[in-house]
């Protein structure tokens, strides 16, 4: 099995020198969702990744991702009942 190019690799922040502080709460992973960034599932047994709008991985909670997921679909299912 070949390797993907590296541009198709998912840009990935270094762990030395990572400013970023890790999201741990559904409201800061909502906030930066309204901010531009995306939920996405990494292919791993459920796991999510947080990507900014250049999709850099922000560090981030299993749980508040997921939960913030669930909140944003409840508020689009919502939206479309509504219609």
């Amino acid at each position: 099995m070949s390797r993907p190019a590296e541009s198709a690799l998912p840009k990935r922040l270094p762990n030395v020198g990572n400013n970023r502080p890790t999201l741990t709460r559904t409201e800061q992973v909502l906030k930066a969702i309204r901010k531009g960034a995306r939920i996405e599932a990494t292919g791993e047994r459920g796991l999510l990744r947080l990507l900014d709008r250049k999709g850099i991985q922000i560090p981030a909670w299993q749980t508040a991702m997921h939960a913030a997921q669930r909140q944003v679909r409840e508020q689009l299912k919502a939206g479309k009942e509504g219609m």
